[in-house]
């Protein structure tokens, strides 16, 4: 939550449940809770729209089991977000943080479409 210029979910680890995150070209990034806790069995489906003409972003997280996507979380917002023409592009980071342990992620698919 401190990185500049994005638009995503997270979690810190003092979070106990997905965090939406975004955050302009300086400070802190505003973070929202999802009320969603994460858990290791689970298939997540994330999307972000990312207008390229600035002014509002909006996320969207879905649970994905063998019989059904649930849609469990959805966010929008106007404030604290990179300006219009900010380069935006797809990042994936885990860390340990100061604890010694295992963090393990899988991605599955990235899709990206960018429209002018």
């Amino acid at each position: 939550s401190t990185d500049t210029n994005i638009v995503g979910l997270g979690k810190d680890g003092t979070d106990s449940t997905f965090q939406w995150m975004v955050n302009d070209g300086s400070g802190t990034a505003t973070k929202t809770s999802t009320g969603i806790t994460p858990d290791q069995t689970s298939v997540y489906l994330l999307t972000i729209v990312i207008p390229s003409a600035g002014g509002k972003v909006s996320m969207q997280l879905e649970i994905i089991t063998p019989s059904s996507i649930t849609r469990t979380a959805v966010y929008s917002t106007t404030t604290n977000i990179p300006a219009a023409g900010t380069q935006m592009s797809p990042k994936l980071n885990i860390t340990n943080n100061a604890t010694a342990a295992n963090r393990v992620i899988d991605l599955i698919y990235i899709y990206q479409k960018i429209d002018n």
